[in-house]
This record gives C-alpha cells, sequence and structure tokens, in this order.
C-alpha cells in the first residue's frame, strides 16, 4: 500500500471511521493489525494516529 501515499492523518482518518463503525455495529470492539508494504519513515506516526483515534 506505499504506492497510495497515504499519510498519518489518512490513517487516524481511517481509524476514526472505523471506530465509529465498531461502536455502532460491534459493540465498539476493534482489532488492529500491522502488515507489510509500509513506508518506514510513516510507519510511526501512522500508528501513532491510528491510536489516538482508536482510544
Amino acid at each position: 500500500i506505499t504506492h497510495l501515499r497515504l499519510s498519518a492523518r489518512s490513517h487516524g482518518h481511517a481509524a476514526r471511521s472505523l471506530r465509529e463503525l465498531a461502536d455502532r455495529l460491534g459493540h465498539g470492539r476493534v482489532l488492529a493489525l500491522g502488515g507489510g508494504g509500509y513506508n518506514r519513515g510513516n510507519l510511526a506516526q501512522a500508528w501513532n494516529a491510528v491510536l489516538e483515534n482508536l482510544l
């Protein structure tokens, strides 16, 4: 997914949207897993944004 060039902000927005869906449909439960294909320079910032929006 590196070729998509998603910013940390984009990752955070996606996480927020998933959290809202989970709150409505899944009793607030979310399982977040990492995979491969990420730009290492963006990885820490992206995960920080994801966690900020999930918690």
